[in-house]
């Protein structure tokens, strides 16, 4: 026997001299002394009959596995079969280019503008999402409407949710939607409208108390958004699920705790879903003409800064009993590897496989006219993930690597930017979250 590749150790927790031990992989978790741990860590055959119960148990958990099996091509041939998984077809869809707010860290600064998805586009959006399904044969569509501001173009979202909805419905295929958007023009016959389409929840930014998020996402005229954001939240978080994603930096950080305590105050603290926390990362272009301001999401290239500063505010709002999904940790397959069953459709048309490369000359993959995707698309998609990478017990967290942040980074696709020390931490955080929340649903 041997331990697992994907199998970590998290030390002194619940308690000093205890461990949690996890298999990254198939996500078993358990809690062990340090016997237990020692005889994992320096496995002797042949077992001796005291130690046979740790081969059983540790066994069938898969954090031990035989000596002949090779995890590596294991893992290898699961993320190649889930490249290629059909069953379901996801998008993203922007229904405008266009924003109400001058948010000073906008990942689309370079794309913003006036541009709205009209009736054909939005028409030609439907038919080319039905196409695929059948394609595919796939039994679950998933859409996420973003922007720009999406609701500044509301009219795509009622006619291409309306029309999944009826078909999906007609041929019993399972169908979502969710919403990404600031706040500002949330209305309560909005949700009202779309929830029987399919609407599941919406995601807004809050960055911070009043004064911080009024200084990092202001409307364009200057004038804070905060209070119109809490206001639209009170009105519709009894209908629908709503996620509150904050972006942090030095200049708002110390305001978490201000902006936790108002969200307790006006009642929303057990009513929104989840609150998640994000590292403003900036990151300078290769070419020095530009700097981009990124929010992560799958790869985030952090330091030790923002990762030391991201973990304590989330601790903060679990302690707090928020719901932070942080105990949740969760499988990464990166959008440009997956066979087209993954995409974002822009106001234009245009598709795309990563959000971060929309508007980006080079990146489009096809257009809603052309049920065939480019072959740009199989150019990106083949781009290898190095061996070693299969040999690491985090693979299944950041599936190779953050492409966007390797061409912002290097500027160039294949550079692998290894996330394995953020990954470490964040995921024994995560696991700490775990196991405490189970502790309390005891």
């Amino acid at each position: 026997m041997k331990l697992s590749q994907f199998t970590i150790f998290v030390p002194d927790f619940p308690s000093k001299g205890k461990y949690l031990v996890h298999n990254v992989f198939n996500q078993a978790t358990a809690v062990i002394g340090e016997r237990a741990r020692e005889y994992l860590t320096n496995l002797q055959e042949p077992v001796a009959d005291d130690e046979r119960k740790y081969v059983d148990t540790f066994t069938e958990l898969g954090l031990l596995v035989e000596d002949s099996v090779d995890e590596s091509k294991e893992f290898r041939d699961w993320y190649e079969k889930s490249r290629y998984d059909k069953s379901a077809m996801r998008a993203t869809i922007l229904t405008t280019y266009d924003c109400n707010f001058a948010c000073e860290y906008c990942v689309e600064e370079g794309v913003k503008k006036p541009v709205k998805m009209d009736d054909e586009h939005s028409d030609a959006t439907v038919k080319w999402l039905i196409g695929k399904v059948e394609e595919n044969q796939a039994d679950k569509i998933q859409l996420l409407f973003y922007g720009g501001e999406p609701l500044m173009n509301v009219k795509p979202i009622y006619h291409i949710a309306s029309e999944i909805n009826d078909y999906a419905e007609r041929n019993d295929i399972s169908f979502d939607f969710n919403i990404t958007t600031n706040g500002s023009l949330l209305r309560p016959e909005l949700i009202d409208r779309l929830k029987p389409l399919g609407l599941e929840g919406l995601k807004i930014t809050i960055d911070g108390d009043r004064e911080a998020h009024n200084s990092k996402r202001p409307f364009k005229n200057g004038k804070g958004s905060f209070d119109v954001i809490i206001e639209n939240i009170l009105k519709v978080i009894d209908k629908v699920k709503i996620r509150i994603g904050a972006n942090i930096d030095a200049e708002n950080l110390e305001s978490v705790p201000r902006m936790l305590d108002y969200l307790e105050e006006v009642g929303l603290k057990d009513k929104i879903d989840r609150i998640n926390f994000y590292p403003i990362i900036h990151i300078q272009e290769q070419d020095g003409t530009s700097k981009v301001s990124k929010r992560a999401n799958c790869a985030p290239g952090v330091g030790d800064w923002e990762l030391d500063n991201l973990i304590a505010p989330t601790w903060d709002a679990f302690m707090r009993g928020f719901d932070t999904g942080s105990d949740e940790i969760r499988f990464t397959l990166c959008a440009m590897n997956r066979d087209g069953t993954v995409v974002v459709i822009d106001p234009l048309g245009r598709i795309y496989t990563c959000p971060a490369f929309v508007g980006r000359e080079g990146f489009q993959v096809g257009d809603i006219y052309h049920q065939e995707l480019l072959d740009r698309h199989r150019e990106l998609m083949s781009i290898e993930v190095p061996d070693d990478c299969f040999k690491c017990a985090y693979m299944p967290l950041c599936s190779g690597g953050c492409k966007h942040v390797a061409y912002i980074s290097h500027g160039d696709l294949s550079r692998t930017v290894c996330e394995k020390d953020y990954l470490q931490k964040v995921t024994a955080e995560s696991l700490k979250m775990h196991v405490l929340s189970q502790k309390e649903q005891e």
